[in-house]
């Protein structure tokens, strides 16, 4: 709709009826167009909750791609931005966003958010039909999910081993040979660790 239109029903919901409210923009100086926020969550969710499941996909990936075109390239709204495509029912752009936030939040060191995030990208990994493309996505969550899945779980955890082992299997696989290192480099971490050192030795010697 025309951003008069838009505003002129926010205005009328604020005004009248009291559902929202218009909030200070923060982050787009430049911006024009009036910013609202609801005035209690519970109304978000009851209109949240009167949608059809196929309402709120087609509402979300809108959202989302909105949100894309509006601020290009900020790691920021990475998080966001993966729960809308996910809620969208638009698995590669939702994992391409869960990819970048765990690692945003590798870099301050959030391992446990990190891990969280690039379990929930697998998950739509595990989805999808195989491809090429698809590895490729699963051999680079598995690369950022291993540091940080070792440092909440343990390196004894068997879910570090297979996150690692997998890892490898698809550097293989992909004939990736700038993965390779990183790959083999983190088995030989848990192998060391573990005190395993034949397969220390082997990981090394990769």
């Amino acid at each position: 709709l025309p951003a008069e239109d838009v505003e002129e029903r926010l205005a009328h919901l604020a005004q009248v009826h009291n559902i929202i409210r218009p909030v200070t923009a923060h982050d787009n100086a430049q911006a024009s167009n009036e910013r609202y926020a609801f005035v209690h969550v519970l109304y978000h969710e009851a209109l949240h909750g009167s949608l059809v499941a196929s309402r709120k996909a087609a509402l979300s990936g809108a959202v989302a791609s909105a949100l894309s075109a509006l601020h290009p390239g900020q790691p920021h709204l990475a998080h966001q931005l993966a729960l809308l495509f996910e809620a969208g029912r638009r698995p590669i752009e939702a994992i391409d966003q869960f990819l970048a936030a765990a690692q945003q939040v590798v870099a301050v060191s959030a391992s446990r958010e990190a891990a969280s995030l690039a379990q929930r990208g697998l998950a739509l990994v595990a989805a999808l039909p195989p491809s090429p493309a698809a590895q490729s996505r699963e051999l680079q969550l598995l690369f950022t999910l291993g540091v940080p899945l070792a440092a909440t779980a343990g390196y004894a955890n068997p879910e570090v081993e297979q996150t690692y082992t997998r890892a490898l299997e698809l550097c293989r696989h992909l004939d990736d040979a700038a993965s390779m290192f990183p790959v083999s480099w983190g088995l030989w971490v848990l192998y060391h660790v573990r005190a395993d050192l034949g397969r220390a030795l082997g990981a090394a010697q990769q």
